[in-house]
């Protein structure tokens, strides 16, 4: 990452990486993350969220349109 001028991470926990990041967007967990995923079988599943996330935290899709929406201006 030496050469990289501005790096942005999405992240749930700190990390080396994101020491070293620009700006960090933050980024649920797993247990916190409503949607769905395939299997291997391609065989759709729902997620429901564990816990509550703390805060305002959006998903990750959210927080890429709110990025890409800021970005147009």
């Amino acid at each position: 990452m030496k050469e990289v001028e501005f790096t942005v991470v999405q992240a749930s926990y700190m990390s080396p990486v994101t020491s070293k990041a620009n700006v960090v967007l933050p980024s649920l967990l797993w247990t916190e993350s409503k949607g769905s995923y395939t299997t291997l079988d391609g065989i759709s599943k729902p997620v429901t969220p564990m816990v509550k996330a703390p805060g305002d935290i959006k998903s990750d899709a959210d927080t890429l349109k709110e990025v890409a929406r800021h970005l147009k201006k």
